[in-house]
């Protein structure tokens, strides 16, 4: 363990990722400091480690493309994990049924100390209709850290995946916020007619920090499907590419 953090990895040849979440799960990874006390700060204790994930082909290991966490139902939170190394994303909320989903205190793409990338391949990746979630949140711990992934940290895409929220979030940084931990390729990205989908809001811990990319910090398909509150939304070196239909 380092640093007091418990780590609970996936061993051996595996054939598919973790199980798929089903509707009511709460997976609190911030009780364990009630069992064990804090070492980490506010920082996840849990960790989980997409790295040893292969699957045998013709009698050649290969690299399988997998999600860490996958949720198919609604009213789910994931709560305070470190989720790493997995080939697909950290986190998919995948279809219509994924809704009323939180996502909050994560730690998506980093080390336990949110300074060094452990890179997924997104960090949370919303698709296929699913809507009414929440990636973040105002109150202090509520947002993720989504940094040091090789595609978006955030993506949210296709037709009804609607009404869903991007907030209190460092994207591309590190834990400070100060400093870039890149996500490779875009910070947040909308498109392909996802619709009135919000990054931030009215209040200041509703804010998200995005700072470093490689590609743009926020790329919008459709502006007129987006709300962008630009008065709590932290950008150094931003390049939006906004797109009509």
């Amino acid at each position: 363990a380092e640093d007091g953090i418990r780590d609970y990895k996936v061993t051996g040849v595996q054939t598919c990722a973790l199980p798929i979440l089903s509707e009511g799960t709460v997976l609190d990874g911030s009780t364990q400091r009630a069992l064990t006390g804090s070492t980490n700060g506010s920082r996840p204790m849990i960790h989980i480690d997409g790295s040893p994930i292969v699957y045998q082909e013709n009698s050649i290991i290969v690299a399988q493309n997998v999600a860490g966490l996958s949720v198919l139902a609604k009213n789910t939170v994931i709560k305070g994990l470190q989720i790493t190394n997995f080939s697909f994303a950290a986190v998919t909320l995948w279809g219509p049924v994924a809704q009323n989903v939180n996502v909050i205190g994560c730690t998506l793409g980093t080390d336990s100390k949110g300074l060094t990338a452990l890179p997924n391949g997104y960090g949370v990746f919303v698709f296929n209709g699913s809507a009414n979630n929440v990636i973040g949140g105002a109150d202090k711990g509520q947002g993720n850290l989504i940094a040091g992934n090789t595609g978006y940290g955030v993506v949210i895409q296709d037709e009804g995946s609607d009404n869903n929220l991007v907030i209190g979030n460092l994207v591309s940084t590190d834990i400070t916020g100060m400093k870039p931990l890149p996500n490779e390729y875009n910070g947040i990205g909308i498109f392909l007619k996802a619709k009135n989908n919000t990054i931030g809001g009215a209040k200041p811990g509703m804010r998200n920090i995005l700072s470093g990319n490689k590609g743009n910090m926020v790329l919008i398909g459709d502006r007129k499907s987006t709300r962008l509150n630009s008065s709590h939304l932290v950008i150094s070196y931003a390049v939006f590419c906004l797109k009509k239909k």
